[in-house]
């Protein structure tokens, strides 16, 4: 396992950290038998999940290029990317219910940033 220092991520981890969340989608798709098996808010839900427990560098940005890659898998259904969006956030905010006592946990600032707030 990578050294980790103080919540920042190891100079040999950060391309594979620029990767990891264009691959959510697509190690959700395998283990669940296809893309179209995967709903949006489980996206979200592996999202917080790498955040948390893997240091995942994530917010708006990396959430627009989540939403642009389900979007360009469905262009031919006209997919709606603001429902997309508030599915992925539902689902991320769903995941990180039980963490609300840690406010040190890194999914809040993620969701703030993402939230405008």
């Amino acid at each position: 396992m990578p050294e980790r220092m103080e919540g920042v991520v190891p100079p040999q981890e950060h391309e594979k950290q620029e990767k990891r969340h264009g691959k959510v989608w697509g190690d959700l798709a395998t283990a669940f038998g296809g893309y179209s098996q995967v709903p949006d808010r489980v996206v979200g839900m592996a999202i917080a999940g790498q955040i948390n427990n893997n240091g995942l560098e994530f917010g708006p940005k990396q959430l627009d290029e989540v939403v642009d890659q389900i979007c360009e898998r469905w262009e031919d259904q006209d997919p709606n990317a603001d429902e997309i969006r508030a599915e992925i956030v539902k689902g991320m905010k769903e995941a990180s219910e039980g963490w609300k006592e840690d406010k040190a946990n890194a999914i809040w600032p993620v969701l703030e940033a993402i939230e405008g707030k």
